[in-house]
């Protein structure tokens, strides 16, 4: 749950906020959650030193942004933005836990694969899990970190 994450920054001495890309499906327990289309304000937080953590559906291979109704939910540490020379494309530069490569992606893809994190993937300790009454609360959601 991106709010638990949110709720450890704080914590841990960091200011966060969930920004969602809109309140179609907002749940009772959804505090400190702003409105907007996160996308939209990642590049800008980006290009100002900031960094967000945004869930997504992890490639089995190159881990990378996949569409599996979140049975690959994974989160990725957005550090940065790539512009690749004399095109228009802002490609997101990210970390995560599974390669020690920063993962570059486009904004849609990581949008594509964020919006539709849905399901929680069912394995063999899946009773271990603790899924609270909000439910996952990652489908279109980033969370912004500041200090």
């Amino acid at each position: 749950d991106i709010h638990h994450l949110a709720e450890l920054a704080q914590v841990s001495g960091l200011s966060a906020a969930v920004v969602r890309d809109d309140d179609t499906d907002q749940k009772p327990g959804d505090t400190n959650v702003k409105s907007g289309l996160w996308w939209q304000l990642a590049v800008k937080w980006l290009s100002a030193g900031g960094v967000l953590v945004v869930p997504y559906d992890k490639d089995e291979l190159h881990h990378g942004p996949a569409t599996r109704k979140g049975h690959g939910a994974h989160y990725a540490l957005l550090v940065g933005i790539a512009e690749a020379e004399g095109s228009d494309d802002i490609l997101l530069v990210g970390m995560h836990g599974l390669s020690k490569r920063p993962l570059v992606m486009s904004v849609g893809e990581l949008r594509s694969s964020n919006a539709q994190l849905r399901e929680v993937k069912r394995t063999g300790n899946s009773k271990a899990w603790v899924v609270g009454a909000e439910g996952m609360r990652l489908a279109s959601r980033a969370l912004f970190i500041w200090s």
